[in-house]
């Protein structure tokens, strides 16, 4: 395994209208959004989900770093060194992360509610 990265992070973007926070200590980083449309857009700012996810997820893994992506406080997606890709993750092209489908229905309920 590679050299163990450290990272510090505080950010606030914009992309397409959607806020977008990037925070982390350590070895753990959080993508925070408002909304699964915010999380697309990001995703769509960067590259199609696998031009983006492998080669990210394959440098995560490398460097011992692991983070989430968050959509109103709940993770809908992990990617890290000991994280298993499941099938949902693999059908949308982003394996080495993991997605919950069941995370990605509560975060598209609070959406709709709000």
């Amino acid at each position: 395994m590679g050299t163990a990265l450290a990272v510090e992070a505080d950010l606030r973007l914009t992309v397409e209208g959607h806020p977008v926070e990037i925070s982390g200590s350590g070895t753990h980083l959080t993508v925070a959004t408002s909304s699964l449309r915010g999380a697309i857009a990001v995703l769509r700012s960067l590259g199609t989900l696998s031009e983006l996810v492998e080669p990210v997820g394959t440098r995560f893994v490398a460097a011992d770093l692991s983070a989430d992506v968050e959509v109103r406080g709940i993770v809908i997606a992990r990617i890290g060194p000991h994280v298993e890709p499941n099938a949902l993750s693999r059908a949308l092209g982003v394996a080495p992360a993991r997605v919950w489908p069941g995370a990605v229905l509560r975060s598209l309920g609070r959406e709709l509610r709000a």
